[in-house]
């Protein structure tokens, strides 16, 4: 896949189907609008932003990435992608609609747009599907509207995604994404106190993605050397009087961790944050909690947790 910054660095391109968005998490959604582009004849154009808008515009109900931000590209490429223009949000947001589609349509003959449709697009996001509708004639480019995705009640969006992930309902954010949520993050040396009570964990920085809700969860923890059954913990450490937010994550099976960076899908949360009179009583649950990530992971093998998206080379 060619990756390129403007629209105006790609080839003159012939009956290409392209999808304009921001895809971040590639959730179930997104799925269905690919779909719909590669059953198309033709170059293969995805448009996305380097990052989420909601990022940029400081949205109150955002609260951060659901993909690692590199992430998205591959499994873009991994879908089956020829082009991708990888948009900066800070130089686009500014144009108008009408613009944005000149933009398009100069190198790009009698393209098929591919949207979702919710989809917006030029400033204050004044373009939308009905106006997509209006000038395709007009301007050369013929449009497909992919409709929304529902799992029950739930309309699949990135927005409940992250509420999701945000309230600790892993279960919830894997049926809207088709597989669980993963954060990366790099490694760093703690203080080793799990190390004092037979629990030694990785030290996972905390970045931009969104933040699971405080407690304990069964998870899989990408190292260097693969994936690994593993107990995860995200909070305040309340029993050590800690103060900033963690993320840990216990290998079960204790093999040595290979590697500067690590990856984390989460399956399944145990239970919420408690505070402990001392490290011995913390040690007794943290024995009860491995039995509950043991048991829960018996049911969640890593092909069936990331369902066809388990590779190293999508995450690190």
């Amino acid at each position: 896949m060619k990756i390129v910054s403007h629209i105006d660095e790609l080839p003159v391109l012939t009956n290409p189907a392209v999808t304009i968005g921001n895809f971040d998490g590639v959730h179930l959604g997104h799925q269905r609008i690919f779909r719909e582009v590669m059953r198309r004849r033709g170059p293969k154009v995805v448009i996305s932003f380097d990052r989420p808008t909601g990022f940029w515009l400081g949205k109150p109900d955002y609260r951060g990435e659901i993909l690692p931000l590199e992430t998205k590209w591959r499994i873009f490429e991994r879908f089956g992608f020829e082009y991708a223009v990888r948009l900066s949000f800070q130089e686009i947001h500014s144009l108008l609609a009408l613009e944005f589609v000149l933009q398009l349509v100069h190198r790009m003959k009698d393209p098929l747009v591919i949207v979702g449709e919710d989809f917006h697009f030029g400033r204050d996001r004044t373009g939308n599907i009905h106006l997509l509708r209006e000038w395709q004639n007009r301007y050369g480019y013929r449009l497909k509207v992919v409709s929304f995705v529902k799992k029950a009640k739930d309309v699949v969006s990135s927005t409940a995604i992250r509420h999701a992930v945000a309230a600790g309902d892993m279960e919830l954010a894997a049926k809207l994404l088709g597989r669980a949520y993963v954060y990366q993050g790099k490694v760093f040396e703690g203080d080793k106190i799990g190390q004092k009570i037979g629990f030694p964990t990785i030290n996972i920085a905390v970045g931009t993605q969104v933040i699971p809700k405080e407690g304990v969860y069964a998870s899989w923890t990408l190292t260097e050397d693969g994936w690994h059954p593993s107990m995860s913990y995200v909070g305040y450490r309340p029993t050590v009087h800690g103060k900033d937010l963690r993320m840990e994550s216990h290998v079960l099976s204790g093999i040595p961790v290979v590697g500067k960076t690590v990856a984390c899908a989460f399956v399944k949360k145990i239970r919420d944050e408690k505070t402990f009179h001392n490290l011995e009583e913390l040690k007794k649950m943290l024995y009860n909690d491995r039995v509950k990530v043991l048991w829960t992971l018996r049911f969640y093998s890593i092909k069936k947790t990331l369902k066809g998206l388990e590779d190293r080379s999508l995450w690190l």
